[in-house]
């Protein structure tokens, strides 16, 4: 059985860019494929978990309910000024 193997560079070209710190986290809390060992200096991922991953994230997403919109009271009204002109010439 054949299997491809993403390197870290690879990773961007699936939409992935998290940062190496970030990706070690992610796997430390098993929420992100664990890394094979390639060689001393060079780590990969088996290209099918991180499809798998990405699957994941894709039906995840399609599980949860749609946002509320905000109410009015809570939303954020602009910055109005008085009209008062400082000793720069701006409101």
């Amino acid at each position: 059985m054949s299997q491809t193997l993403v390197p870290y560079d690879g990773l961007k070209a699936k939409g992935i860019t998290f940062s190496k710190m970030h990706i070690w986290r992610l796997e430390k809390a098993r929420k992100f494929p664990m890394h094979v060992q390639v060689s001393a200096q060079r780590i990969a991922w088996v290209e099918s978990e991180i499809d798998q991953w990405i699957d994941d994230r894709i039906a995840a997403r399609e599980q949860v309910e749609p946002a509320q919109e905000i109410p009015h009271k809570l939303r954020r009204e602009p910055q109005r000024h008085n009209g008062n002109v400082g000793a720069n010439g701006r409101g």
